[in-house]
């Protein structure tokens, strides 16, 4: 039964606008429960030491804490596990061929952010593809769907990813969380 009102929610959270380039936005809200995910024999996603916020990343943190400052919002704190995990799933975006919130490898939002151990009470992802970071951050600023995740007030962190594809395109990720 959870399960099928969660796919419910799912589908009627989704927002996708396709104006100045792709985007999509999700927004969910969760009460963290306790689920144990087997991946590899293990039960959370192996992920590196550390992780370096690269320069478009930051670039992009940069225009989404600006736009909250205009707005009267407190900036979001830059989370380098977060920024990792985003810059995987827009990775894999690009390796996979698609584009959507579900990856074929990952899941859903949630649950990658779950496999690779993050805890949160809500989440949101916000995801484009775009000439460059800052004309993805315009659409998805003109996306209400989009813009709603950017601004919500709710949010306390935020992890972005950049991928590059072979036009030299972008593939942006905006994962957001409590």
């Amino acid at each position: 039964m959870y399960k099928v009102l969660l796919a419910f929610t799912f589908i009627f959270s989704l927002f996708i606008s396709t104006a100045n380039g792709a985007a999509a936005a999700v927004n969910h809200r969760y009460k963290q429960k306790s689920y144990t995910y087997n991946i590899n024999n293990s039960t959370q996603q192996q992920m590196p030491a550390a992780y370096e916020i690269s320069q478009e990343e930051q670039q992009l943190i940069g225009y989404i804490n600006a736009e909250r400052t205009k707005n009267g919002l407190n900036k979001l704190i830059a989370n380098p596990k977060l920024s990792m995990i985003a810059h995987l799933k827009a990775e894999d975006m690009l390796k996979n061929n698609y584009f959507s919130h579900v990856s074929p490898t990952y899941g859903s939002p949630w649950d990658m952010m779950k496999k690779f151990g993050i805890i949160y009470n809500m989440a949101g992802e916000n995801i484009a593809k775009n000439a460059n970071v800052y004309k993805a951050h315009i659409a998805l600023m003109n996306s209400p769907g989009h813009r709603a995740n950017i601004l919500n007030n709710s949010y306390t962190d935020v992890g972005v990813g950049v991928a590059h594809d072979k036009y030299g395109n972008v593939i942006v990720v905006e994962m957001f969380i409590r």
